[in-house]
This record gives C-alpha cells, structure tokens and sequence, in this order.
C-alpha cells in the first residue's frame, strides 16, 4: 500500500466486518481485528479519477483504467 498511500486503510473480512458493526462488541475486543491483510491476497490497480468525486457513484468507477 506505501506505493499508493502512505496510510494502511484497516481491511476486513466478511467475518470481522460484521464484528466491527456490532454495536454490541467491547471496542478493546475490536483491536485484536486491526492486523495487516495479506499482501497475496489485494491486488491493485488504476481506476478512474472520477472516485474523487462524491457525485460519481456507479458501478463502473471502479474498472480499471485502460492505458
């Protein structure tokens, strides 16, 4: 992610997702959820710039960007 950005956004699965919005969860419980996601398991590439936008919001802004 440091190539893209100099923060790590937290990434979760479907599991610890549901965790995370369970009001009901002790936020201290939470912090075990904030490790890294395995790199082999992102994959990244370019996308429009039109995301920065909050206006844009459909489907296909997140298709790659065709070079």
């Amino acid at each position: 992610m440091e190539k893209i950005h100099y923060r790590m956004p937290v990434i979760l699965t479907r599991e610890e997702e549901k965790l995370w919005l369970d009001p009901d969860q002790n936020p201290k419980d939470l912090l075990k959820l904030l490790n890294a996601y395995p790199a082999d398991s992102m994959e990244a590439y370019e996308i429009s710039k039109e995301v920065n936008k909050p206006g844009n919001n459909h489907p296909g802004i997140l298709d790659p960007v065709s070079e």
